[in-house]
């Protein structure tokens, strides 16, 4: 059973957003939950960093981008491009909470084709 890797680059992707758009402290956070997952792997420790991001009065959903970020994103039509990108990355995550790990069928461990 291994983390999704998918879920770990989706936070990685959510973050650099984050962080190109001005939002440091989010971007960190982001940053956080993906070391947690990889240290972690998905465990009920290494699912609560991901989790913390939605949860609580200051959780992921209440970032938007707006007057104060059109220095960074271009402006408002960057702004509205720069938050549709921020929704796909939320639901996305969400999605991948989902189904996180990927176990075989028939219990053998995956290996890649390029080993011998």
């Amino acid at each position: 059973m291994f983390t999704h890797p998918s879920l770990l680059r989706e936070l990685t992707l959510l973050a650099e957003l984050l962080r190109r758009s001005g939002e440091a402290e989010w971007s960190r956070r982001a940053v956080q939950a993906a070391d947690g997952v990889r240290k972690a792997g998905w465990t009920e420790a290494g699912a609560g960093h991901v989790r913390a991001l939605f949860g609580g009065d200051r959780n992921l959903h209440s970032v938007s981008f707006g007057v104060e970020h059109h220095r960074w994103v271009g402006g408002e039509p960057g702004a509205h491009r720069a938050n549709d990108r921020l929704e796909r990355h939320r639901l996305r995550v969400l999605d991948l909470m989902a189904h996180p790990v990927h176990s075989p069928a028939d219990g053998r461990r995956l290996r890649s084709p390029d080993l011998p």
